[in-house]
């Protein structure tokens, strides 16, 4: 294997929300707990959905999927697993900012003559760091890569473009709004899919008189 490699991955970075404003003035062991408490999940929602934990910076935690083993949908999984560590964290009392972006990244052994570390780097690592940086507290905030590849299985509304550091031009990002079989679930979209047909309905953006509308115009050409 070479020393490094180019590889085409997604990323995410979690961070805790104000986890020092919540460490303050509590015991440490109490502010161990919550950390502890903090990473086991996010690393159960991270590994059960295919992807590695790459690394804990503090009180954040930085995943990559696509590597080691490479899957067709990992931009999904990321942003899949992204939405189930937002609600285990939710269910802690607590509250996370995500950033999922997906990219070519650097792949090899790097650091000093004493200490080499296997990780990754580039500018969709460091795209993905400002994305998790800029998300509304409890979001997830994703690169327009990353949505390019998901938006058929999530609901996510276009914000307005971001210039981050390290960046000339603004960055296209999109906030995550659910996953369209949880929508589904709650009935707030409805999807049919069949060989040849495809029915995606997004109650949240089209009202139902507006929808009959639409469907009865289809209706009509296909009995002409």
């Amino acid at each position: 294997m070479p020393a490094e490699e180019r590889k085409l991955a997604t990323v995410l970075f979690a961070d805790l929300v104000a986890s020092t404003e919540l460490a303050g003035g509590q015991d440490p062991e109490r502010v161990r707990a919550m950390l502890d408490r903090f990473y086991d999940g996010m690393t159960a929602e991270i590994e059960r959905a295919g992807g590695t934990v790459e690394k804990f910076v503090g009180d954040a935690v930085m995943a990559v999927f696509g590597i080691p083993v490479a899957h067709e949908d990992d931009a999904l999984r990321a942003v899949r697993a992204a939405w189930e560590m937002r609600e285990a964290v939710a269910a802690h009392g607590l509250a996370a900012r995500i950033g999922v972006n997906t990219g070519y990244v650097t792949v090899g052994n790097f650091g000093s003559n004493d200490r080499m570390d296997y990780t990754i780097i580039g500018n969709a690592v460091n795209l993905t760091a400002r994305l998790q940086s800029q998300s509304e507290i409890d979001g997830i905030l994703l690169g327009h890569e990353t949505y390019s590849l998901v938006k058929d299985e999530v609901a996510a509304e276009e914000q307005t473009p971001i210039k981050v550091k390290g960046f000339a031009e603004p960055i296209r990002c999109y906030k995550v709004q659910g996953l369209y079989d949880h929508l589904a679930e709650e009935g707030t979209v409805i999807r049919e899919e069949q060989e040849g047909f495809k029915f995606h309905l997004n109650l949240q953006k089209r009202d139902k008189k507006d929808a009959i509308r639409i469907l009865e115009g289809i209706l009509s050409r296909l009995k002409s």
